[in-house]
């Protein structure tokens, strides 16, 4: 998972997939975050989930109140890069 920090707490992003599979369009991102400097992790939360695709390869910053995601969008013989931003 890529992990970044704002303030005093840690986020990450990272690619998850119910079924377990690494290979397929079932991959989904979620993030997470730590108030305890990574001893545990709160409840993954969806960033991206989109069940036609696989979104993997996920990198992010925190701007201000920002989070900006870029990740890696797949289908089977197709990719593209996207770029999101939420606000928590």
């Amino acid at each position: 998972p890529e992990i970044a920090s704002h303030g005093s707490d840690l986020y990450r992003v990272f690619r998850y997939d119910e079924n377990g599979s690494h290979q397929g369009n079932s991959g989904d991102l979620y993030m997470q975050k730590s108030d305890d400097n990574g001893k545990t992790w709160q409840v993954k939360m969806p960033v991206f989930v989109d069940n036609a695709t696989d979104n993997r390869n996920a990198t992010f910053g925190i701007i201000g109140d920002k989070f900006i995601i870029f990740f890696r969008k797949y289908i089977v013989n197709f990719c593209f890069i996207v770029l999101k931003y939420t606000h928590y």
